[in-house]
């Protein structure tokens, strides 16, 4: 497993000490800027995430959790990767993951994300986990006609 973005907080650095997970995770931090192939840190980790079997999202579960969706999400739409998600039954995100065919798993229910993840490893195993496509268009020229069209229509 790898995990990208800022250093990990001291009680995930402490849980991977005491579950001795050192040798399966792998810690890379933030992807910059590459000057020797002229990419900038977002389109390594676009790249990265493409490469990914499965991407993993995990929404917390305090009261300021209800009010929004993690915008990395709409990130993991784009690459067309199998989304498993991680959250409250509640959530909105629930819906939005469901809808686009992805995975939703209570984020409290261990034994059932002990099962979707040894799922996904016997999928894995007998030919892969294929690209998912959304049943929503998250595209920036989706985007710009939807903006279009309302704008179209209020000026009516």
């Amino acid at each position: 497993m790898d995990i990208y973005g800022r250093e990990l907080d001291p009680v995930s650095r402490r849980v991977l000490s005491d579950c001795e997970l050192n040798g399966i995770i792998r810690v890379h931090g933030r992807l910059e800027h590459d000057p020797v192939t002229g990419k900038s840190g977002r389109q390594r980790v676009l790249e990265k995430m493409r490469k990914c079997d499965v991407l993993l999202i995990i929404h917390g579960t305090d009261a300021t959790c209800e009010e929004y969706i993690p915008s990395k999400i709409y990130e993991y739409f784009l690459t067309s990767r199998p989304i498993l998600g991680l959250a409250r039954p509640e959530s909105e995100l629930r819906d939005l993951l469901e809808d686009n065919g992805h995975i939703f798993v209570d984020g409290g229910d261990v034994y059932k994300i002990k099962s979707v993840i040894k799922d996904l490893i016997i999928r894995w195993e007998s030919g892969g986990l294929p690209d998912q496509r959304t049943a929503t268009s998250f595209t920036v020229q989706e985007a710009v006609a939807s903006f279009l069209q309302i704008t179209r229509d209020i000026l009516k």
